[in-house]
């Protein structure tokens, strides 16, 4: 794989990057954005927005590299009769076994693994940043006209754009939030003549 720089570039149109792009003779190698954590960010879309057009890669910074790009499958569970869902473990058994611990210690007749969702997607209201800046602006100078103009279609890009960087911030500093959902469970049900905690066979039918 080869590696091309085109320079140091703050701020360019589609025109002037296409230009820089063409003056590199091999066109299959790949293309990279060396980004602000001195780490390379594979690219994985173009987007236009109202007057301008966006990158988008996966940041990558020292402490991340080396992980892949998509994330395991991982798998969790709970004792059905607690709210309480156990940390993500790396297989199917692990977290069985971890569940069958917790079920035999709180004496539970049931337990459901299964594949980790996450369940939680942040999302950055544009509104209430644009409100709040207005706001400040006008203490500062008296009333003007100051982000009184901004679009539906601006607001959307503004949203996209805050949502997906605090996305990656959260994940960069390992702050995501811990809550999932569960698909493809598994329902383990205690066998009173065996002791034994046995899959349920009928448990997927039964579910809507």
């Amino acid at each position: 794989m080869g590696v091309h720089y085109v320079g140091r570039i703050e701020k360019m149109k589609v025109k002037e990057l296409i230009k820089q792009l063409e003056q590199i003779q091999n066109k299959d190698v790949e293309v990279f954005v060396l980004n602000q954590f001195d780490g390379f960010s594979k690219i994985y879309e173009v987007e236009p927005f109202n007057n301008c057009a966006a990158i988008s890669g996966d940041i990558k910074s020292e402490e991340l590299y080396g992980m892949p790009a998509v994330e395991p499958v991982r798998y969790g569970g709970q004792v059905t009769a607690s709210d309480y869902c156990i940390a993500p473990h790396d297989s199917f058994e692990e977290a069985k076994a971890y569940l069958t611990q917790l079920a035999s210690e709180g004496e539970d007749d049931e337990f459901v693994v299964g594949k980790v969702i996450k369940c939680h997607f942040p999302v950055i209201y544009v509104d209430e940043i644009i409100d709040n800046d207005r706001e400040l602006h006008e203490q500062d100078y008296g009333f003007t006209d100051y982000l009184s103009d901004v679009t539906q279609k601006q607001k959307n890009d503004l949203e996209m754009m805050l949502t997906r960087t605090y996305k990656k911030w959260l994940e960069i500093n390992h702050l995501e939030s811990n809550a999932y959902g569960l698909e493809d469970e598994v329902l383990f049900r205690l066998n009173p003549i065996t002791g034994e905690y046995e899959e349920d066979k009928s448990y997927a039918n039964e579910m809507p």
